[in-house]
This record gives C-alpha cells, structure tokens and sequence, in this order.
C-alpha cells in the first residue's frame, strides 16, 4: 500500500510539472514562410502559433519586436521596431508598422506573448528574414543574352569567374530569367527546375532567391546558367525580350563584403548543345521537345579554370520587366521512380513502365558510341502495345527528347526546361541492352508541404485519398495546371476548383496567390479575365462560366490564411468584373 501510494505522489508531481509548463510562441513565419530569403512587400505580415500542453491556453496580448541584428532583439532602444505590448489574440496577419525595409537586408524578430490572465508565456526564438528588392530601381544586375534578336526556341549558356578572399559567412543571389533558367555554382546545381514560374514579365517577372554560401570557397568561383526562351505565342507564355538576370551578395564574418551582377563582362555561348529546331510539344505545355547534343557540351565548363576565350561577351538586353519576389516553392524533384516492368514489343524498342503516372521526365544512364541518337517518347496509355497514345485530344507525335551519345563512358541525360505528364516511356535508337537500372522515371513539381493526411481501416479509402493527393501534385507545376499530360495551362476554373482540395492537403497560400494575381495582370480593359492565363494577347480567349471562378478563388484564399492583402491587391478585379457584368443587364433585368 505504500509503494502505491508513493507512486501516486509521483505521477501527480509529474502531472502537476506538465501542467506547470508554460506556453510557448513557435513556428514564426513572415509572409507565410520560414526564414525568407527575398521579402519584397513594404510591410510584411508576421505570424506565430502557440505550443501549449494546457487545455484551453489562449493569448491575451503579444509583442513584436524587429531588430538589425540578434543582439539587438534584446537592447533597450536598439528595435527597429518594437509593437509593444497588443492586447489581442492575434497570432497571424499582424503587419509591420516600422521604418522602411531596405533591399538585401537581413532583419531579426522575435514574439512575446501572453495568456489571457496576464501572465507572461515562454518567448519565440529569434528569428530572421531577408529583404529581396524593394525597389526596381536597386536592381543591380543587367539582363543579357547572346544577341539582342528574338527568336523563338533560342538557348544560351551564361558563366563568369570571381576571386573571394574569404568563405562567405553569408550570401544569396537573385536569379531570374525570360523564360526559364538552370543555375550552377561551382559545378553544383543550385536551382530547381523550370525556374522561375510563368508570368507575363512586363507586370510580375519573377525571380528566385538563393543561399550561396553552402556553395562558395574561398579563392576562385565559378557561377554558370543555362537559359531557354520559348517565344513564338502559346498558352502559357507572353512573348518578351529573351533574358538572363543575376545578381548575388554577401559578407565574411567580420563584415566585409562582396557583389556580383550579371552583365557585359559575363561570357556566352550561343551554339548550345541543345537544336533549336526541335518540334514544340504544343503550345499549351512549357517548352519544346528537347534535343541535345552530348557531343557538344563543354566539358568542364560549370567549374572554375574553364577555358572560355572562345566564347563571346554578353549582350545586355532591357527588356523592361518589372520584377517580383517569387514567394512560392520552387518546383523540385520529389523522387526517381524505377520502371516496374521492362519489355521489347518489336526490335529496336524498350517500353518502360512506372508504377504510376507521374509529371516530370524520363533520365537514361547508359554508354553507346558516339553519335548514337536515342529517343525517349512519352505516353499515359497504349495501343497495341506502343506508347503513341495521344494524351486526351493531342497526338503525341512530338511528346519526345532526344540524346546523342557523346561516346565518353557512361552518360546521363535528362530534360531541363519543362513538364511531361506520362506512365510509360518508349526508347528508340539504341543499340545495345537496357534494363531497369537504366531509366528512371523523375517526379517533380512545385514542393508543397503536406499538412493533412487520411488513413482508415479501409484500403479502397485510403489509396482513394493518396491517389487524390498525387493528382493535386502532378498539377501544380509552378503554377496551377488542369493535368500535365495535355494542357500544363493555367485555365481559370481549374484552379479554383483545385484550390480548395490544395489548401485542405498543404501548406502555402501562395501557388493560388499567383494564379489570383496572374489573372489580374491579365484583366481585359472591359472587366473580363481570361479562361486562361498567362498567354499572349493573340491567344486570348474567353467563357464566361469560366470567368465567375475568380471570386470564389479569392475568397477562399482570404478565408483558409487570413490573406488581407490579397483582397486589397485584387479588389479592383473584381469591382471592374461586377461593373462589365452589370453592363450587360437588359431592360428586364436580366
């Protein structure tokens, strides 16, 4: 009996310590990110959450506090911006009220709260966020590119070479490029893929914000780009300037700092490895087939010491783009697939096939002689036995890549610049044995993070959910798409529809944000959107069904993330959609 009652007094001094434990302020977020790098909003929003083992915790009051730097969070006098003490239950949507925020600058936050009966609750960690350019007029880096001529389907490699006499304690670089980029330092991809997302460039060119310091040394450098512009009209383009943009900064741990910004001292290749008269896929998809050549890429040519003489001076291009922090994910892989089955319907063809469907691309690595020429053919389905089904309503004639073997051992080969939607994979024009180990199936898209899952007692339920959830992936390509097998355009309706499972299943409003402003850069002067955006002016098009989509979107928005600005930003499209419709009311009312 005394031992149970000596246990007994020991739970309840356990219980009592857990229940003693204070509340805490955690998961800081600024904009609705953690740690940014490339804040452009004049007066960004601060959110929080409280973790609280006590039942029924609520905050009564908080306090935010912005600093220059660490130490300063904690000097009286030093804020730069200190809220003080708020009395409210606020924990998300709360706005900078401070002085201006300068460009490529590193601020300090942290949060203090308190319980609705006053008493004061464990504080946040410090944490920190980065500006990107708050004004056009800052940028420091100039758009080049091989000529000042437009030309559909045009590539072009990018490099130069920087002494630092230091390790970078800190450094990023902003990036951007019409149409899409890929981005090396020191032989090491930096970048995701189909870089930045599609816009139309003269209202939001975006770009993208990087950590460099994990990929400078100290001593020589190396920074080099691919870069491919489209062009030539189409669903998800509005034509421009073709352009490469760069610009990175940095300092060691005592201060001292460094720059670099892409320009006429930068170094081009214009004769790419990659055909510029490779077949579009369509022109609802993101690029091209791909075509290239591994007998033409320099080797070496990522890495610092590389011989560039016989490459030409950049050629600055103003193109006149307004640019924009790009706040969602980047699209990145998520994983290679390994083909379930491999099979030779008739010589000379290997059918691959994954165990799902997936958006991405197909990656062979194999070695054959010198100018061996393999092809790669896309496909969901079929028939008899090929992989020249037509994904819903388009043929898929042109729904391939191309590689030509450099004959230097193995060799990789993977497409750069967009999205397939596909099962299977058909390779022709290879000659010697392939199996599974050969190709991989790549799934990327835009990295969501998952926030919701499902799982029962019942199988059918849950691969019904997993099966929701890998669909919802497979459309967001660096913005909202229908599917990524036919159309990888933003169509109007679409998105909204799929934005509703998208804010249940993860975690960032700003893929729908995108869509949301993407379609108030396109209003039409009369108040109507566009079925789809982005587009050229000359592939316009218009159902009113379709055009309604827009408020629902923007509410809901608004709705699952406290999004006040996003009303504010958009309000005007909506106020002009009303007045176009309610110019259209008869005598009758109708």
């Amino acid at each position: 009996m005394k031992k149970i009652k000596t246990l007994l007094a020991g739970l309840l001094l356990l219980s009592a310590g857990v229940a003693a434990a204070n509340p805490a302020v955690v998961k800081l977020a600024v904009e609705f990110q953690t740690q940014p790098l490339a804040i452009d909003t004049p007066q960004p929003r601060f959110s929080w959450e409280v973790k609280s083992e006590e039942r029924g915790a609520r905050q009564g009051a908080y306090q935010v506090v912005v600093a220059r730097s660490e130490e300063d969070l904690n000097r009286p006098g030093k804020a730069l911006w200190d809220s003080g003490r708020v009395k409210s239950s606020q924990s998300s949507g709360v706005v900078y009220a401070g002085p201006a925020l300068q460009s490529r600058t590193r601020y300090f936050w942290k949060v203090r709260a308190w319980g609705e009966d006053g008493k004061p609750w464990e504080q946040s960690e410090p944490a920190s966020f980065q500006t990107g350019l708050m004004s056009q007029q800052e940028l420091r880096g100039q758009w080049v590119w091989e000529s000042d001529q437009v030309k559909p389907m045009d590539y072009a490699y990018f490099r130069t070479e920087f002494e630092l006499a230091y390790s970078p304690a800190q450094a990023c670089a902003l990036v951007s490029a019409h149409n899409s980029y890929v981005l090396f330092v020191n032989g090491q991809r930096v970048s995701g893929y189909v870089s930045p997302g599609i816009s139309n460039p003269y209202k939001s060119k975006l770009y993208i914000t990087y950590d460099l310091a994990p990929f400078l040394r100290k001593g020589r450098n190396a920074v080099a780009a691919m870069a491919f512009y489209k062009g030539a009209g189409g669903q998800n383009y509005v034509n421009g300037t073709p352009g490469f943009l760069f610009e990175a900064w940095g300092k060691s741990k005592d201060g001292k700092e460094f720059s670099l910004a892409s320009g006429p001292g930068w170094k081009v290749l214009a004769q790419t490895p990659f055909d510029e008269s490779a077949p579009w896929l369509s022109n609802r998809k993101h690029t091209a087939a791909e075509f290239f050549d591994g007998r033409k890429e320099p080797v070496g040519w990522k890495q610092s010491g590389f011989d560039d003489t016989s490459w030409k001076p950049a050629v600055v291009v103003n193109p006149g783009y307004i640019l924009r922090s790009q706040y969602m994910p980047e699209s990145n892989v998520e994983k290679e697939l390994t083909p379930e089955k491999v099979s030779r319907p008739w010589p000379g063809v290997y059918l691959f096939s994954l165990p799902e469907e997936i958006s991405g691309w197909g990656k062979i690595t194999a070695s054959a002689p010198a100018g061996t020429k393999l092809t790669m053919r896309y496909a969901d389905r079929l028939v008899l036995g090929r992989a020249f089904q037509g994904a819903a309503n388009e043929p898929t004639k042109t729904y391939f890549d191309k590689y030509t073997f450099a004959g230097k051992g193995v060799e990789n080969f993977e497409p750069n610049f967009g999205f397939r939607g596909f099962r299977f994979i058909e390779v022709t024009g290879f000659k010697g044995r392939l199996t599974a180990d050969n190709l991989k199936g790549v799934f990327a898209h835009t990295l969501l993070p998952q926030t919701a899952g499902f799982e029962s007692s019942n199988e059918l339920l849950n691969r019904i959910y997993q099966i929701s959830v890998h669909t919802q992936k497979t459309g967001m390509l660096g913005q909202v798409v229908d599917c990524a097998n036919r159309e990888q355009s933003q169509w109007h309706a679409d998105a909204e529809i799929q934005s509703g499972t998208i804010f249940y299943n993860f975690y960032d409003p700003h893929i729908i944000r995108k869509t949301l402003l993407d379609f108030r850069d396109g209003q039409w002067d009369d108040g109507r959107l566009p079925d789809f955006y982005p587009a050229s002016p000359r592939d316009f098009n218009y159902i009113p069904e379709w055009d309604l989509h827009y408020m629902p979107m923007l509410w809901r928005t608004y709705y699952y993330y406290n999004d006040r600005y996003i009303l504010e930003d958009c309000f005007e499209v909506v106020a002009r959609q009303i007045a176009y419709y309610e110019s259209l009311r008869d005598a009758s009312g109708l």
